[in-house]
């Protein structure tokens, strides 16, 4: 998911107004299998890894700058119904590990913005 192989018009196509069944199956081959994986399941391999800044910092990069490209991914792939759960069950973790954390330790900085952990931090 961190990879350069996830990024803007994975597909090279001309115009983002093509209908997802009108995309040239060539086109649809810059997806490769492991990337089409990593995008699928990237959140069920999150729930069993211990918490580590490194991997926090990982996933609020995807959050933040492969967030789109990933959307991409998921769309072109006729799997963004998937999305929004996948989505969620990455916030619950960020969420969770983030807070078990500071709560452990007392000294992770807490993440704010526009994933949803403004909370944890107490800002308003």
């Amino acid at each position: 998911m961190a990879s350069s192989a996830l990024c803007f018009n994975i597909c090279a196509l001309k115009t983002s107004d093509i209908r997802k069944r009108d995309i040239p199956a060539i086109n649809k081959l810059a997806i490769s299998p492991l990337l089409l994986y990593s995008c699928q399941f990237w959140a069920d391999h999150l729930v069993d890894i211990p918490c580590e800044k490194t991997l926090i910092e990982v996933v609020q990069f995807v959050m933040y700058d492969k967030l789109l490209f990933w959307m991409e991914v998921m769309s072109i792939s006729g799997r963004v119904y998937e999305a929004t759960l996948i989505l969620k069950r990455t916030l619950a973790w960020l969420e969770l590990k983030v807070c078990c954390s500071f709560v452990c330790y007392g000294t992770y900085p807490m993440l704010t913005g526009s994933i949803g952990l403004a909370s944890l931090s107490g800002v308003a």
